[in-house]
């Protein structure tokens, strides 16, 4: 595989040509999965400053962020990391 770099060619091992092809996989397989969430009733818990709030899953950002819809206010949307959400169970209801 060859990969151009400023103008300059360059020669990539067969090794690192599978780790990218890989990672691409990995991608598309992670955004599959985070697609299933769309839709969802979530909790998001910013443990930056302390707020909990609910929502909806409105979308996929990338492999780790979602938008989110406040049920509150429909029009409101946030991106939110993973790691803030929390599924409404019946616990958190």
């Amino acid at each position: 595989m060859r990969n151009q770099e400023e103008g300059k060619e360059v020669l990539v091992a067969p090794e690192i040509k599978n780790a990218m092809q890989n990672t691409k996989s990995s991608h598309a397989e992670m955004m599959s999965y985070n697609s299933k969430m769309i839709g969802a009733d979530v909790q998001v818990v910013r443990t930056k400053n302390g707020t909990t709030w609910r929502g909806k899953v409105e979308k996929v950002v990338d492999e780790e962020y979602f938008e989110i819809s406040k049920f509150d206010n429909p029009l409101e949307t946030e991106i939110v990391s993973m790691y803030d959400i929390r599924s409404l169970s019946y616990d958190t209801i």
